[in-house]
């Protein structure tokens, strides 16, 4: 999935890595289908958010799971007839 947002996932440095580093986001770039909804048909158990408090609790997301949250956010704005925003 790199491959289609970084023309160069291997640096030789760091200095490189400052030099070189670039992402290519595509017209009409959407975070939870470009990335989240493609890394669950990838590897639908492959960890993709580890979230942890300051006790000591955390939470391991997949991949599956962020898109079934994801899916259900959605669901909740088109039940409260939420529209997407347009940037002025």
């Amino acid at each position: 999935m790199l491959e289609k947002f970084l023309p160069r996932i291997e640096f030789d440095s760091y200095e490189d890595l400052k030099a070189n580093y670039k992402v290519n986001i595509p017209d009409g770039f959407n975070f939870a289908y470009d990335i989240v909804d493609a890394g669950a048909e990838q590897d639908k158990n492959k960890k993709a958010l580890l979230w942890c408090t300051e006790n000591g609790d955390k939470k391991v997301y997949t991949f599956h799971d962020l898109k079934l949250l994801s899916n259900k956010a959605v669901n909740l704005f088109i039940s409260l007839e939420l529209q997407k925003a347009t940037l002025l």
